[in-house]
């Protein structure tokens, strides 16, 4: 059986190491934590400009619309200059 003075620097390597592997653990998720909160910000943003995109693109389309009616309802000795 080893003496108890023997046993406490194993012990601290031991915890040492253990403190270590938490610690690079740690690290790693939150390096991984950190790439999903910017790559959920990179999709998010790219969401956004589509809809954006798709919304000024119907506003476009509504108001070419809306200007060929109310061309339609200009009479045509008007339309002549």
């Amino acid at each position: 059986m080893a003496c108890r003075g023997e046993q406490m620097p194993v012990a601290h390597a031991a915890l040492l190491r253990q403190h270590e592997s938490t610690r690079e653990l740690e690290l790693s998720h939150l390096a991984k934590l950190q790439r999903l909160r910017v790559d959920q910000a990179r999709d998010q943003h790219g969401v956004e400009q589509l809809n954006q995109a798709e919304y000024t693109k119907r506003l476009k389309q509504e108001l070419v619309a809306k200007h060929a009616a109310q061309i339609k309802q200009i009479p045509k000795n008007i339309k002549v200059c």
